[in-house]
């Protein structure tokens, strides 16, 4: 959930808190539903009391599309809205964190992209409702912020595919490299499996030599959600590939956190999931 106040400055601060269910949507699901079930993801998510993460990855992605698509998606934000964070995209950012915290750190949700949610405070809106969230998708659309975001996203997916390239050509070469790779985890369980998700995932990319940066976005839209949401629904192929992440970490005793993983083509079943989340125990 966000919260908006006004400070003394006549500025706006903001505050986001995660209520369950906590979802994710990877960019095509947010696209389907933005497009085919806005009404009945707004009424799941909103009468179960639940919680939208949104990410940097996300409208990175948004500021590609087409200006119907664009609008879409701002149009579910809107009927959706106060119930939205905004989750971190890179996960060594988030294990940093959750480092820091278990140090004694300040107290800050790890996963929280407060960066992002500062610059949600400052958006020049245009609505005498501060909380009414129109338009923000185009807010990443200008040229200018298009060049920013697209310019951070293809820099860090690129840097990271060119690190898992040259792994998986040593793996893919090396019975040593191989070994290591295919080697149990190791560690001790923490409150969230962020660092064991993550590792299990580029164990995944480096196996199945996926190492472009379209890849590398896959995987980031799966590991931090998968370690702190309650539902998240990614493209076909990565269902698949986060459930068997899920049961590497899990043999290893270190899966603390589960979510439900969902297919783009499993969003009705998703959505009923979401809304029916209150009837489910613990």
């Amino acid at each position: 959930m966000m919260t908006l106040t006004l400070s003394d400055e006549d500025t706006f601060r903001a505050t986001q808190f995660a209520t369950e269910p906590l979802v994710y949507l990877d960019h095509a699901p947010l696209m389907e539903i933005a497009a085919h079930h806005a009404p009945e993801f707004q009424k799941a998510i909103t009468g179960s009391g639940g919680t939208l993460g949104l990410s940097l990855l996300n409208f990175a992605e948004l500021s590609r599309v087409s200006d119907s698509t664009a609008a879409e998606v701002d149009a579910l934000l809107r009927m959706i809205a106060p119930h939205i964070v905004f989750l971190e995209s890179l996960p060594n950012l988030v294990v940093a964190a959750e480092d820091r915290l278990m140090k004694g750190g300040p107290p800050v949700a790890p996963h929280f992209d407060g960066k992002f949610l500062a610059e949600f405070a400052k958006w020049g809106r245009t609505s005498v409702n501060p909380m009414d969230v129109g338009g923000f998708v185009n807010a990443f659309r200008s040229a200018e912020e298009a060049a920013l975001i697209r310019s951070w996203f293809d820099g860090a997916m690129q840097r990271s595919a060119e690190a898992v390239g040259r792994v998986a050509k040593t793996y893919q070469l090396d019975p040593a490299a191989q070994a290591r790779v295919r080697a149990p985890l190791k560690g001790s369980p923490i409150q969230m499996p962020t660092r064991y998700v993550w590792a299990e995932s580029v164990r995944f990319l480096i196996k199945k030599n996926k190492t472009t940066p379209n890849d590398i976005a896959d995987s980031y839209h799966a590991v931090v959600p998968v370690s702190y949401c309650d539902y998240v629904v990614l493209d076909k192929g990565w269902k698949a590939a986060a459930e068997q992440i899920q049961s590497r970490v899990g043999e290893a005793d270190l899966l603390t956190h589960r979510a439900g993983v969902f297919s783009v083509t499993e969003i009705p079943e998703f959505i009923a999931h979401v809304g029916a989340h209150h009837a489910i125990p613990g």
